[in-house]
């Protein structure tokens, strides 16, 4: 029975090996063509990024009409709010409330996410100041509230980023997490990292880093830093 369990145990390791190699190879082909799937999305950011507002383009900027700001006015059609509950393990339910306002132009009639306080302020028929990138709204100005929106290509972008950073936590975890005691903390700490991850390569893509920036995505930073710590203080092996 003993030589029994001992080749199971064979086995499973085995397995187990074969799993994370696996896991590994995929993990590392995917980082390796990650460049390439995040430059197309970055090359149409830097466009629109810099891209000026069309009124100047066609004054003779030399950019190709489709790759300018355009300036639009539309009309507060109508707003809703939505509610999405959550419950935690003890059954305690944690609710958010989202806002949006529709608003018509002559490209269509979206809903647009707004603050609570620009849907406190907004009223039907309030006249609405557009700009949109290749059809989408990237800024909407309404009863004295800004409100800023991601371009298509930059909001890809960031996701593509973030998937990158991923594939980066399931690499370097094949390589250096050898036990299932610091498994989860290690994965709970790489995810609480991506939002600094992303935003401080996204500053340095651009260029626009700057010591503010880089102090609040360090204070940011501290959670994730500090799974990660406290998983290899309290691993056994440790």
């Amino acid at each position: 029975m003993g030589a029994w369990d001992k080749r199971n145990r064979r086995r499973r390791r085995l397995l187990l090996v074969g799993l994370r190699f696996l896991l590994l190879a995929a993990a590392a082909y995917g980082l390796l063509l990650c460049p390439s799937w995040v430059e197309e999305k970055y090359q149409g950011t830097k466009v629109y990024r810099n891209a000026p507002l069309c009124t100047a383009a066609r004054q003779g900027l030399a950019v190709p009409a489709d790759d300018c700001l355009e300036q639009l006015t539309g009309r507060v059609v109508d707003k809703a709010t939505r509610e999405s509950c959550t419950t935690d393990s003890n059954g305690v339910s944690s609710c958010t409330t989202d806002y949006d306002v529709r608003v018509r132009y002559e490209r269509g009639t979206p809903w647009l996410s707004v603050s609570a306080s620009t849907y406190r302020a907004v009223r039907r028929d309030d006249r609405a100041e557009l700009r949109t990138w290749h059809g989408s709204v990237v800024r909407m100005v309404v009863h004295g509230h800004t409100q800023s929106y991601l371009a298509p290509a930059e909001s890809a972008m960031l996701w593509r980023m973030a998937g990158a950073w991923a594939l980066l936590g399931l690499v370097v975890g094949s390589l250096a997490v050898h036990r299932k005691t610091y498994a989860g903390f290690f994965a709970a700490g790489w995810l609480l990292l991506t939002f600094s991850a992303v935003a401080i390569t996204d500053g340095v893509l651009f260029g626009s880093l700057d010591t503010p920036d880089l102090i609040v995505f360090a204070a940011l930073s501290l959670p994730g830093l500090g799974v990660l710590v406290a998983g290899w203080r309290f691993s056994p092996w440790h």
